[in-house]
């Protein structure tokens, strides 16, 4: 059967080479564009899903709004709750802050540019990370520590073993030695993480004189935190309410407080980890965010591009039903059942469909880097992921493109077809055409396709 179905595909390239490589042609571009939106959506969706416990990991964010001014949402919280939050809030296993600052180190006379993070010494031990060389457990526990990624202890020094080294950093304007305790291997990605060069922890005195350290209306970074259970965090944000009237209001000449009644005007929520790049679309003080509508859009358009692939090999397959009529007829006369021909035709379908998976995964290698290179995003090619979709992608396309035109192939009638004194393009029984139903359907699918490609 299969020498069969190879033998037919190649009599069909030989006699009409146009219509199998519009067929293959079609298919290929319609499955190439599906992978290739696919693992962008894929990618929007897989923010800091990578972290171990994600589920568990979320984001504090506060909420003003003030008399005569549009309430907003910020990422940027004051610092001053979190001490509070642990200990008001058994469900709260640990929690840290987390500042973006800029870092400059100076080398050979010139300055090369480092994103940095501020954060507290539980910080690998919240999030799970081990680090290529240092102790998780220690490294920021110094207050002259930093670890570094392994791309930026390359720029650095030169080389990735660079553990007890010392850099000078110029930190917004004020120049400190730090001491490699650590270097951070491949982090989750995309997520957190992302672009950070530097960890290093907040300074003593920050702690002491910052002000987003020691009053509720200032903001300078974010808390993150994690729970004992997912549930926990609908728990907790049930009653921030009352957590922001008891520590977060005091008398009106209290500078520390928000004031006397201080849920009136802020709030406090908090946001699972995993949420916040669609979450943040509506959040000042964020810096990587989409709008979950337009990912759905994207993804929306990659599926009706494989539907259209799917209908243009229908098309093709309908429109030439009546010129494959008279070698069904003559197959039927020597012996082959409808089951036989049915199989023929969809092994055929499933033959060009790999094919045509195949080429489309060539498309999608050329795609995904030309979007990366225009959207800045850090979109690749999972073969895992494609791996796992490809075959599924094949076996859809193969059914959807080639029942159709196997039913309609399968049934025709040899003892009519064989009696007409000559071929039309669809043959006629009785003075009525055989393949009436695939002469319908084919005008409906190029209408459909046409009413598609034109929104």
């Amino acid at each position: 059967m299969i020498a069969s179905i190879l033998r037919s595909i190649g009599r069909q390239a030989r006699r009409h080479p146009l219509y199998v490589g519009l067929n293959v042609f079609g298919l290929a571009l319609g499955i190439g564009v599906f992978l290739t939106l696919a693992l962008v959506v894929r990618f929007e969706y897989s923010f800091n899903t990578g972290f171990v416990d994600a589920d568990r990991l979320a984001r504090m964010d506060e909420h003003w709004s003030e008399p005569g001014t549009t309430p907003y949402e910020s990422a940027d919280v004051s610092f001053r709750a979190l001490p509070f939050l642990k200990q008001d809030f058994s469900e709260i296993e640990d929690g840290v802050t987390f500042t973006a600052t800029n870092l400059n180190v100076e080398k050979n006379g010139q300055f090369t540019h480092f994103s940095g993070r501020m954060t507290d010494p539980g910080f690998f031990r919240m999030f799970s990370l081990r680090l290529l060389q240092g102790n998780s457990d220690t490294a920021l526990t110094r207050p002259d520590g930093l670890v570094l990624s392994r791309q930026a202890a390359m720029t650095v020094f030169g080389k990735p073993d660079v553990l007890g080294k010392t850099v000078e950093i110029n930190r917004i304007g004020q120049k400190s030695t730090y001491t490699v305790t650590g270097v951070l291997g491949d982090a989750p990605s995309p997520g957190l993480l992302d672009n950070v060069d530097m960890l290093l922890p907040v300074p003593p005195q920050d702690r002491l004189q910052r002000s987003c350290f020691l009053f509720w209306a200032s903001s300078c970074g974010e808390i993150l935190l994690k729970f004992h259970k997912h549930n926990d965090i609908a728990a907790v944000n049930a009653r921030l309410s009352d957590f922001v009237q008891h520590r977060a209001s005091g008398t009106a000449e209290d500078q520390i407080s928000i004031g006397a009644d201080g849920k009136r005007v802020y709030a406090l929520s908090v946001v699972p980890l995993k949420e916040t790049h669609f979450h943040d679309s509506q959040v000042e003080d964020t810096a990587n965010s989409a709008e979950q509508y337009v990912i759905d859009g994207i993804g929306l358009i990659g599926l009706l591009a494989l539907i259209l692939g799917c209908a243009n090999t229908v098309n093709l397959a309908t429109a030439r039903a009546g010129l494959r009529a008279k070698e069904v007829a003559l197959r039927k006369t020597l012996g082959a059942s409808r089951f036989m021909l049915f199989t023929q035709f969809m092994g055929e379908a499933m033959v060009f469909s790999c094919i045509a998976g195949l080429s489309g995964l060539v498309l999608c290698e050329i795609c995904v880097p030309a979007i990366a290179s225009v959207t800045g995003e850090a979109v690749r090619i999972n073969y895992y992921f494609i791996a796992l979709l490809l075959p599924l992608v094949i076996l859809g396309s193969g059914l959807a493109s080639g029942l159709y035109p196997s039913l309609i192939l399968s049934g025709y009638n040899p003892a009519s077809i064989l009696a007409a004194a000559r071929m039309p393009a669809c043959p006629q029984e009785g003075g009525k055409q055989l393949c009436y139903g695939t002469c319908w359907l084919w005008r409906n699918f190029l209408s459909q396709s046409a009413s598609l490609s034109a929104h």
